[in-house]
């Protein structure tokens, strides 16, 4: 996608679809779905919400790059802004954390993490991160935890919409346009729809022994689209049908790693996802509430090296079907809200990475079929709240010549929020429960070779966590919260490399993560009439992953790319529509092997944004990323772009 055909999408965009309507309906309160779970903070663990005013003043451009502001939160990026970019919570690997959009999961049965460059920040209005595991409230994927990220939702009864234009450097080039509204009289059928068009020429300079090298075979395009109907029957919210579509589309060059480059290596993407959804209500008896759901994900994609000879597809298809009921019963002082649910999940694996057990490498269609049940029962009053919650969940996975795989695994947590001087603002949250994760397809099948190999003895990953934090607002403006963690995982499965120089994953029999995050926050007003304000944020992230089998070699150890500080902050200077922001990252030394004997050296980087909204609805975002041009890298031999500059231009009407 050239950059004149982005501009074209931006221009397409530039009309309403839907004739202006004079409606005064009454606006609907904004549903936020997660999951398997009520819209209260209280079934969730320690969670950070992430809003698309605060990311656009950092001058994010990925949702990878938004979540880096996240306190436990590990960004590993692997080079441009449409190369894979992955997240860890805590220490986890990226495959442990589950990813939704409006709550629907988005990691596949393959196994490998969610490519968070694959999501468009055009139509998203917030992302909200859960760190912890907990899989009573989220199911297996949550292990270490959740980042759910919700689009626009919220009902429209005039036609709303904007359009941007970005460009930037290396040749990066963005447009796109969304647009909502009512399609019916009085708004009770709405609608939306949401494009975007990204390009990179890529070729950035990194440090190499022999000099300065051009990253090349790192060009790339991808489209995101969206569109999504919702009909509130009668206009009092008591049913509500929704169905929305998606897709993603992803064209690159693949460069490889610094001592092994690729210069012909091509690699095409591609998601497809829909879901239906039915929310019941009825207000008049204990305020019953039936949630269904039926969804369909499909991934794709394809590899190929014509200097190697080498060729990789893999088609990956998921179909899910959720259903719970809730009521609400107000007791005194309490209020009780009761949810029993159940969902069944059916992933399918067709590729040619996959082996038969007598080791050839074929064609070949990896199943499982995954149910649960899951209660819990959200319980408050004016000082404190309670969640327990249970869960029972079933798997099956099949593949030809392998034996049939069966787990079942339980899981608990408990969820408690206490407030005993609400007029102090002064607030404690804890979470304690279990976690478990199923290996992968890859991990399990993957095609025996010379460079990588599955190992279909893999046992579940399980966990105990608990966590503890104070959250403190002591004047108007200033809040800071500290928060305690620790893991206990036995079977963490962690690839490495065997004595012959092959890839295989195996089980570690014991890992201990432990650490501090803290954030702070303190709006400073300077001159009220001009509404000139002063802003400070920062967290900062102490953290220990060790390795504590007892018979390792590596017996205490911190595992590779978890880094054991973390910290970032900004000051941001606003007057009325404009902003001037200054941030800082900054990150210790990561291991890169298992005997802590290689690292990657530590990082600290500079960024500095300038966004104002000018009149009748222009936007304009002007922003330098890593001044002072630092050379690093997130993963062992993948370069990341040193200064980068961009600029971005909107409507909004």
């Amino acid at each position: 996608m050239k950059p004149c055909a982005l501009l074209m999408i931006g221009m397409l965009l530039t009309h309403p679809l839907w004739a202006q309507e004079s409606a005064e309906s009454p606006q609907s309160e904004k549903i936020i779905i997660t999951g398997e779970r009520s819209q209260t903070d209280t079934a969730s663990g320690q969670k950070t919400v992430i809003d698309k005013e605060s990311w656009e003043r950092m001058g994010a451009r990925t949702v990878t790059e938004a979540l880096q502001v996240s306190p436990g939160v590990t960004v590993n990026r692997s080079g441009t802004t449409l190369e894979p970019s992955t997240v860890s919570i805590r220490g986890s690997s990226g495959q442990q954390v589950l990813i939704l959009v409006n709550g629907v999961p988005q990691n596949s049965g393959k196994g490998n993490a969610v490519n968070l460059n694959s999501f468009s920040l055009n139509d998203i209005e917030q992302i909200e991160v859960i760190r912890g595991g907990n899989s009573a409230v989220y199911g297996e994927g949550a292990f270490g935890g959740v980042i759910n990220i919700i689009t626009r939702q919220e009902t429209s009864y005039i036609p709303e919409g904007g359009v941007y234009f970005s460009a930037g450097s290396f040749e990066t080039y963005g447009a796109g346009g969304w647009i909502k509204g009512p399609l019916s009289p009085g708004g009770t059928l709405t609608g939306d729809l949401s494009l975007d068009g990204r390009y990179t020429g890529g070729e950035y300079d990194y440090p190499q022994a022999e000099g300065s090298q051009i990253r090349t075979n790192s060009q790339g395009e991808a489209f995101n689209g969206k569109a999504g109907l919702s009909w509130n029957r009668g206009g009092m919210d008591s049913s509500i049908l929704t169905l929305e579509a998606s897709l993603y589309r992803s064209s690159r060059g693949v460069p490889g790693i610094m001592e092994f480059l690729t210069p012909e290596a091509q690699m095409e993407e591609s998601r497809e996802s829909g879901s239906l959804g039915w929310v019941l209500k009825s207000p008049s008896y204990k305020k019953l509430t039936l949630d269904t759901e039926i969804s369909v994900l499909h991934q794709s994609s394809s590899y190929e090296n014509p200097a190697a000879s080498i060729e990789d597809n893999n088609d990956n298809l998921s179909l899910r079907g959720r259903v719970d009921g809730s009521a609400i019963f107000e007791m005194d002082s309490w209020v009780l809200t009761p949810f029993l649910g159940t969902v069944l999940d059916l992933e399918s694996l067709e590729s040619t990475s996959l082996r038969s057990s007598n080791g050839t490498s074929l064609p070949g269609k990896a199943e499982q079929f995954s149910s649960a049940l899951y209660a819990r029962v959200e319980a408050s009053n004016a000082l404190i709240s309670l969640t327990p919650a249970l869960r029972w969940d079933q798997n099956k996975t099949e593949y030809k010549g392998w034996e049939v795989r069966e787990d079942s695994k339980g899981s608990w947590s408990l969820t408690a929020t206490l407030t005993p001087f609400p007029e102090e603002k002064i607030s404690l949250k804890g979470n304690v429960g279990t976690a478990y994760h199923n290996p992968g397809f890859d991990d399990l099948f993957w095609s025996s070779g010379s460079f990588a190999s599955g190992n279909p003895d893999l046992l579940p990953e399980e966990s105990f966590n608990w966590d503890s934090g104070l959250y403190y607002s002591p004047w108007g403006g200033v809040e800071l919260s500290i928060i305690y963690f620790q893991s206990h995982t036995e079977n963490l499965i962690q690839w490495s490399p065997t004595a012959g120089g092959t890839w295989r994953p195996g089980n570690i029999g014991m890992v201990l993560s432990q650490g501090l995050e803290n954030t702070l926050s303190w709006l400073i007003p300077l001159q009220q009439k001009s509404l000139s304000f002063i802003e400070l944020k920062g967290n900062y992230t102490w953290m220990t992953v060790r390795d504590q089998t007892a018979d390792s070699i590596n017996k205490g150890n911190q595992l590779p790319y978890r880094p054991l500080h973390a910290a970032d902050g900004s000051i941001s200077f606003l007057r009325k529509n404009s902003s001037l922001t200054g941030s800082i990252h900054t990150m210790g030394y990561r291991f890169t092997n298992a005997a802590n004997t290689k690292y990657l050296d530590s990082l600290l980087t500079f960024d500095a944004v300038f966004k104002t909204s000018l009149e009748k609805g222009f936007t304009f975002t002007a922003g330098v990323l890593n001044l002072g041009n630092l050379q690093y890298v997130d993963k062992l031999g993948y370069p990341v772009p040193g200064r980068e500059w961009t600029i971005t231009g909107g409507y909004n009407f």
